[in-house]
Order: structure tokens, then C-alpha cells, then sequence
């Protein structure tokens, strides 16, 4: 297949260009297309390959190549720009983007996570199992295993009632945002999980915010009605998987600081609160939670089912990973 488009513009050109028009994933893969060669070309929002990677190089046993495209709106423009080119149709182009508080897409060709986004699928009780068994060296059947699975499961409930609120008043920011077209920056990666938010110990999980506090310390122009606020807690409160529907950057900070914490007293001499026997677990949470958690994390079927379709160009594929854990 001949590459037109790519072989006539310039490395400067395609940066200009780039700069123009703020296409920044289709631009990235003009840089990055080799016509030559069958691969996978991945487009994410942005640390999602950590997570994808080893599931499209399974799938295709192809190395794939990323495009990280700033944001949810960078791929969904990738996509736009390049359906307009038809030397691109027989390329493997894969798209991934986070559900969020977002309506569905309903696009088969670019894939929704069903949950809010990719943290979510590290930080579910099945993922803990995994690790419990594999790095803590436990078995389904051992008082040690049914204690820590306990604590989390506590834990987590208490985390999703403190946390709630918050993530309503997210959802009605968007809602708002939606209706009136509006645009606020809430600038939520400038709250601190542990420094604004939330207090994770093995017996509790307290809340350190209020909605005031945190309007206050983002600077938000507009005030959420509490009668607004209210409905959309009670609505989401309701829901029998709230670990699903929250927003996951929150929900992967409290998975990694009760893990650390188990962690931390599978390790002790003595003084343990969680694990009746001492053990040795090495888990650097520190350094890559996402890619050191990545082997560990759920993993729906309806993911395998995109990539093979996107793949092998099929229209529909049988489904056939029924035990990878998927998310309903």
C-alpha cells in the first residue's frame, strides 16, 4: 500500500501542520506509519499502553505501535481525521478511549471501557486475589487470604461511601458542562488522594473534603445546586458496583494504599494486624503502579472481542475469553 499522504510531506511539515490543526494523534502517526509493515497502531489517551500493550501484542503477536493522542478528545479526532483517508483502510488501527461520566460512544470502531476508565479494572476485589495468591504466596483456602480479602472488602465499602460525593459532584460538573455548554476546568489531577481527599488505614477510611473545600481549592465558577448534588449521590449510591462507575484514578489510589498497607504488614516481625504468619512481599508501588499491577488487572471480554475484530477486519467474532474475568 502506498503512503501518499506520508511520503510527500516533510518531518517539518507534519509538525507544522500538526501544530495548525492540533490533530496531535493523526500527525504522531504519520511520523510513526511504516507502510510496509502489518502492525498494530494503538491510539490511547495517554499511560493507557501499559495496560493495552500486552493485550493487542497477545491478540495480534505483533509488537504494536502507540499514539498517545492528549486525552479522550485527541483519539476521538484521531479517528475523525483519519476515516477521511483511504489509503488508511486496510491499516490495523485500533482506538481506546475511557468511558468516563460520559454518554456512550456507540462507535464499534473505537473502544469504551465499561467502566469509567482503565484504573478501574486494577482495583477490583478479583485483582487483589491475584496478587494475594501470587505475591503473598497465599491459597483461596488459608485464614490469611480470608482476612485480607475481609479488610478490603470493608475497606473498600467505606472508601466508595466517603468518596461518593465526590464523584457526584463530578458527574453533575459534566452534566452541567453538557447542557449549557459550557466549559469549566475542574483540574482534578491537582487534588492529592492522600493530601485532600481521603485517609486509607487498615481499620478505616475517613474523608478529609467537603464539596466547598474542593470548589474552593480548584477555583469552580459555578456552584452545583444541593438538590442537584443530591439526586445524582442518591443515583449513584444505588448502584450494586460502584467500583465501576467511580471515577478510577480515585479508585486505583485507595486499591494501591490498602495494598501497600497489606503489604506492609504481611512484612512485620511482629505487631501484625491483618495476617495471623510473617511473609516476604516485594510489590514497588512506588515507582509504576501500572505497569507492576498490569498482569494482575481485569480484563473484559468484550476488549478481546474489539481487537480481534479490529485485527482480522471481521464484522463479528465468538466470543472466547469467557474466563478473563469480564465486567458486567
Amino acid at each position: 500500500m502506498e503512503n501518499n499522504n506520508n511520503e510527500n510531506l516533510s518531518r517539518d511539515e507534519i509538525l507544522r501542520n500538526k501544530r495548525q490543526k492540533g490533530l496531535v494523534g493523526f500527525h504522531k502517526f504519520l511520523l510513526k506509519y511504516k507502510p510496509h509493515k502489518n502492525i498494530p497502531y494503538c491510539f490511547v489517551e495517554g499511560e493507557d499502553a501499559k495496560y493495552y500493550g500486552p493485550r493487542v501484542t497477545m491478540v495480534c503477536q505483533k509488537e504494536p505501535e502507540f499514539i498517545r493522542c492528549n486525552g479522550k478528545k485527541g483519539v476521538i479526532k484521531a479517528y475523525e481525521e483519519i476515516i477521511k483517508h483511504q489509503e488508511y483502510n486496510e491499516v490495523r488501527l485500533f482506538f481506546f478511549v475511557d468511558r468516563d461520566f460520559d454518554a456512550p460512544l456507540n462507535n464499534p470502531k473505537i473502544y469504551e471501557t465499561p467502566c469509567y476508565s482503565v484504573e478501574n479494572l486494577y482495583s477490583s476485589p478479583n485483582v487483589l486475589e491475584r496478587i494475594l495468591k501470587r505475591e503473598f504466596n497465599l491459597e483461596e483456602t488459608d485464614v490469611d487470604f480470608q482476612n485480607a480479602m475481609d479488610t478490603f472488602l470493608k475497606r473498600q465499602k467505606e472508601f466508595h461511601d466517603n468518596i461518593a460525593l465526590l464523584n457526584a459532584w463530578i458527574a453533575c460538573c459534566k452534566e452541567y458542562m453538557s447542557k449549557t455548554k459550557k466549559e469549566i476546568k475542574l483540574r482534578l489531577n491537582n487534588l492529592s488522594f492522600k493530601e485532600h481527599l481521603i485517609d486509607v488505614s487498615l481499620e478505616k477510611v475517613t474523608a478529609k473534603y467537603t464539596i466547598e473545600k474542593i470548589e474552593k481549592f480548584l477555583e469552580i465558577p459555578v456552584s452545583i445546586p444541593a438538590s442537584v448534588l443530591e439526586n445524582k449521590l442518591k443515583q449513584m449510591n444505588s448502584h450494586p458496583m460502584r467500583e465501576i462507575i467511580f471515577r478510577g484514578k480515585f479508585e486505583i489510589a485507595f486499591f494501591i494504599s490498602i495494598l501497600d498497607k497489606l503489604v506492609e504488614d504481611r512484612n512485620k516481625k511482629e505487631g501484625r494486624k491483618v495476617f495471623q504468619n510473617k511473609g516476604k512481599v516485594r510489590l514497588p508501588l512506588d515507582v509504576n503502579p501500572l505497569t507492576v499491577l498490569s498482569s494482575y488487572a481485569d480484563v473484559p471480554d468484550c476488549l478481546y472481542d474489539y481487537i480481534e475484530k479490529q485485527w482480522l477486519m471481521k464484522s463479528e467474532i465468538p466470543k472466547q475469553h469467557t474466563a478473563h474475568n469480564p465486567v458486567k
